[in-house]
């Protein structure tokens, strides 16, 4: 079973990522001025994650929100879907990660031509 703890600090991890990859992409727009109208929403849309995960863990870190509270949630089949949600999280996080990962090399990669 998911405990409210677990889920806060998911998010809080998350919230990390995002701000890692938000600052990648905001120092690239910054830095090359003519960029594609999708790279700069791609930042906006990252920033907006950030503040869900945000919320989520502060909401989830309250002692009002208990694993008794989180049982109340369930699915389709009657199953707890807070586990598909920490699944949601895990893939998100993988996600992040590797774009984390692919914008630490452009970073790279420009620094050594001067860009």
């Amino acid at each position: 079973m998911i405990d409210p703890i677990t889920i806060a600090s998911a998010s809080a991890a998350l919230v990390g990522y995002c701000g890692k990859v938000s600052e990648y992409i905001n120092t690239f727009v910054n830095k090359v001025h003519n960029v594609d109208t999708s790279v700069r929403v791609l930042g906006i849309e990252i920033d907006s994650l950030s503040r869900v995960f945000g919320l989520i863990s502060v909401k989830f870190s309250e002692p009002s929100v208990d694993a008794a509270t989180l049982e109340l949630g369930t699915g389709p089949k009657g199953e707890p879907y807070w586990n598909d949600v920490m699944r949601s999280m895990d893939d998100c996080k993988i996600a992040l990660a590797s774009l984390e990962r692919i914008l630490y090399t452009i970073k790279r990669r420009a620094a050594l031509h001067g860009v």
